[in-house]
């Protein structure tokens, strides 16, 4: 064989004259493709496409199909009784938007953004704390979270609170009171659940007697109607008789 220069570089493989075996090429290029080899099949095209604009779909979130749930109100730690359900808020949002609140910091960030007030005033000063390495348990824990706003802003004592409730309840003068015999021929219930859904099966018959009681009564007035026509149209005739 001819002598090689220096420049020439190594001797191509002769089962691989194109270059590396791998696919790399020899650097002239890549290859055209064979224009004898047959298109692609329309359906397969197709099929690809769809494939990827339902990837693409996946990727840019499902914000269409979620939910739309309510900001909550403000909470200023005026009136402990508003605290439960300000929470209660909170939380719907949480489970409206689960990535978001993965954590619970985020969670202890979203609801101390709605509070103000005497409530907002009683973190500030952990908030505008410049050493963080001393933060306090709450701000990574929201159940510390919880603890500390429902002690300073919650109900002291809720079931006390409830029972006096119940022990104040009083009527109006001009309040009126509906008495139903029908509980006394059911036994006592003996959970709260149970009473409920009795007072509900007497509710629901109640309106259904009313029902009937109103359709009655407007049959038997539409009959004293039809009979009182009837009998001024007999009046009339006699007259024109006469």
């Amino acid at each position: 064989p001819p002598p090689r220069n220096r420049d020439d570089g190594p001797n191509p493989d002769p089962d691989y004259p194109d270059g590396d075996p791998d696919g790399g090429g020899s650097g002239d290029g890549d290859v055209p493709k064979d224009p004898a080899e047959p298109p692609e099949d329309p359906l397969i095209a197709l099929a690809r496409a769809v494939h990827a604009l339902a990837w693409s779909s996946s990727r840019t979130g499902d914000s269409a199909l979620k939910t739309k749930v309510r900001e909550p109100d403000t909470f200023d730690g005026s009136d402990p009784k508003k605290l439960h359900e300000f929470l209660v808020q909170c939380e719907l949002n949480f489970q409206d938007h689960p990535c978001a609140f993965r954590s619970d910091r985020a969670k202890v960030t979203f609801t101390q953004s709605y509070l103000k007030g005497m409530a907002l005033a009683w973190f500030k000063p952990d908030l505008l704390n410049p050493d963080n390495y001393d933060c306090p348990l709450w701000m990574d824990d929201y159940h510390e979270f919880l603890q500390e706003l429902t002690t300073n802003f919650g109900p002291h004592d809720a079931i006390a609170d409830a029972i006096q409730q119940l022990e104040n309840l009083t009527m109006k003068d001009g309040s009126r009171i509906t008495k139903y015999d029908e509980i006394a021929r059911v036994r006592k219930p003996s959970t709260l659940t149970q009473l409920c859904e009795l007072a509900q099966t007497i509710d629901a018959h109640y309106w259904e007697c009313k029902a009937e009681i109103s359709h009655t009564t407007k049959s038997a007035s539409d009959k004293s109607q039809s009979s009182n026509s009837d009998n001024k149209t007999k009046s009339l005739s006699s007259l024109s008789s006469a």
